[in-house]
């Protein structure tokens, strides 16, 4: 459609992915040709950079970490199409959870920060969801870390504005799991972070991926082909 409406090339991308790209051209992970991000939020995704292109698979499905599962005993449950780690560590599950043990502590318009928020304030019960929380990410991680060898990690989506409360324990688990030590950083675009991806894509696309950035570096990596499925699991 919109291709019909305007007389110009058109790529539909998902938005993990294009954060990936803006944070490998302009942010945490600028300079570095294999990078990891993650956005744990309303869902869970990932995005990855293999020497300088993002990496989507044989079947655009490469990211889609929500459906790893981190532990045997969760094989046996039914996750429906959100898989098992989105099930328990997305900010959903997180505040699922935490109902479910917190009880009426919880106001009715809680969110997951509030759970963090309680962790901070000195609430066992809350500090220790918010562990399990960043134990199963960092599970998660760390095998995609042995697999990929990615030179950072960077975080988005809404549970890295959460910082070391969430970091501190990914960081501990990723290390423990794999003899190399990736940096495990936040974004340091924010939302802007797609923006970037976007542009850089767009730049890409027209062929000019080579061409200089505002601050005078030349840009580096590619889009490869595009892809037409949004994840949009990172809010």
């Amino acid at each position: 459609m919109l291709r019909r409406r305007f007389p110009v090339p058109v790529q539909v991308e998902n938005d993990v992915n294009l954060a990936a790209l803006g944070e490998m051209w302009r942010g945490a992970g600028r300079g570095r040709r294999h990078l990891l991000f993650v956005a744990p939020g309303t869902g869970i995704g990932a995005g990855i950079i293999i020497d300088g292109r993002l990496h989507r698979g044989a079947h655009h499905f490469a990211g889609e970490i929500g459906y790893c599962c981190p532990s045997p005993e969760y094989l046996d449950e039914d996750y429906g199409l959100l898989g098992c780690l989105e099930t328990l560590a997305s900010g959903p599950g997180l505040l699922r959870r935490a109902r479910e043990r917190l009880g009426g502590r919880l106001d009715a318009g809680a969110t997951a920060r509030d759970v963090f928020e309680m962790a901070r304030a000195g609430d066992a019960e809350a500090a220790a969801l918010c562990e399990e929380t960043a134990t199963l990410i960092g599970i998660a991680v760390g095998n995609v870390v042995a697999a990929l060898d990615p030179e950072v990690v960077v975080f988005g989506g809404g549970l890295s504005r959460e910082g070391e409360s969430l970091l501190g324990r990914v960081r501990e688990v990723v290390y423990r799991m794999v003899p190399v030590r990736p940096e495990i950083v936040v974004s340091t675009l924010g939302d802007d972070a797609q923006l970037h991806g976007a542009v850089r894509a767009a730049l890409e696309a027209a062929g000019l991926g080579a061409s200089r950035t505002a601050g005078g570096r030349a840009a580096r990596g590619s889009t490869g082909s595009p892809r037409a499925e949004p994840k949009n699991r990172s809010s």
